[in-house]
């Protein structure tokens, strides 16, 4: 879900968000500079906030930071869906909302992957550490790819029904299946690249951009109540390790 910030996210921006700041119209690939920022302005806040837990004796396990980290990020899409449900087919979204989702995100990001990476490091036998580490890189690979499968699924955005509209064409009547289309307007459709149906995940059919987010949300919450569920099992299993 987080890797989104490369593909559908900057998609979104360049498509169907108001860039404007102050005059100013933001370059659409620039918009992911948010989460680089904040990064650097909270890594070390965060490390305070940690080391004072730690010294209190109420700092959480680690599974428990990721379950955070986790909720975090279901929480920044569901922010995000919130605020495009009525965004309709011509709407734009505030850039100020993907500001706030990137600072959640970034939020989520430092309880899950320096902790990550850190727990390789206490746990993984020492004749195996550069093993898992590898092992850890690869998963974070099997995930950037299950991010582009998952970006994939972004429905039709307003540039396509402007396009659509050009070759006087409703692009909602095609998705709904109120028309069909004669064999030169599919070659027509195939060569802009646009949908002849809405896309579908595990079963169910995403008509808008905010089902499109709600995906992220369901499977991050899941996640994020799954692991924090099992955390006192994990605590056990890691012998003292935090």
């Amino acid at each position: 879900a987080f890797e989104q910030a490369g593909s559908s996210l900057t998609f979104i921006a360049d498509n169907q968000t108001d860039r404007n700041i102050l005059g100013w119209n933001m370059p659409p690939s620039m918009v992911q500079i948010f989460n680089g920022i904040f990064v650097v302005a909270l890594a070390v806040p965060f490390s305070l906030i940690w080391d004072k837990l730690r010294a209190k004796g109420k700092e959480p396990v680690s599974p428990m930071k990721q379950a955070m980290g986790l909720a975090l990020i279901a929480l920044s899409y569901f922010i995000i869906a919130h605020n495009v449900k009525d965004l309709g087919n011509s709407g734009l979204l505030a850039i100020k909302w993907l500001m706030l989702l990137y600072f959640i995100q970034t939020c989520g990001e430092l309880c899950l992957s320096p902790i990550g990476l850190s727990l390789v490091g206490k746990l993984a036998p020492k004749r195996f550490a550069s093993l898992l580490y590898g092992v850890f890189f690869i998963s974070n690979a099997a995930g950037y790819a299950l991010a582009g499968s998952l970006g994939a699924l972004i429905p039709a955005t307003g540039d396509k029904f402007s396009k659509a509209q050009e070759m006087g064409v409703n692009l909602q009547d095609v998705l709904d299946k109120k028309v069909t289309l004669n064999a030169d307007q599919v070659a027509a459709f195939e060569k802009a690249q646009l949908p002849l149906a809405n896309p579908t995940f595990v079963g169910f059919e995403i008509h808008n951009l905010f089902e499109f987010f709600m995906v992220f949300v369901v499977l991050c919450g899941i996640a994020a109540v799954i692991l924090a569920l099992i955390s006192p099992i994990l605590k056990k299993m890691m012998h003292g390790v935090n």
